[in-house]
């Protein structure tokens, strides 16, 4: 069990939602940029898009190999501000 903001948490379930944040995000964004009336929208949704696809590789790549708690964090804290602040406030208030 880690511990993140006083809440104890399992480290697989840790895993899965930032995962699921960052598809969620992702999906997101694909539809933003399917729906761009102009290029230049269109670039900037797209190199969003691949701030995001480069995060989600970072931390499967990484996550696996992360022994202590403190790597995990330092894990969450490299990804996005947007993804790291949805999932802290998942941690704090799970529904």
């Amino acid at each position: 069990m880690i511990e993140m903001f006083k809440i104890k948490f399992n480290r697989d379930e840790l895993f899965n939602l930032c995962i699921d944040t960052l598809l969620a995000e992702i999906n997101r964004l694909r539809e933003e940029v399917r729906r761009a009336d102009n290029w230049k929208r269109k670039a900037r949704f797209l190199r969003e898009l691949r701030m995001y696809i480069t995060a989600l590789a970072d931390l499967l790549e990484k996550m696996p190999e992360a022994e202590s708690e403190d790597e995990l964090i330092q894990l969450i804290r490299k990804l996005p501000e947007k993804v790291a602040t949805r999932i802290q406030v998942a941690i704090r208030d799970p529904r």
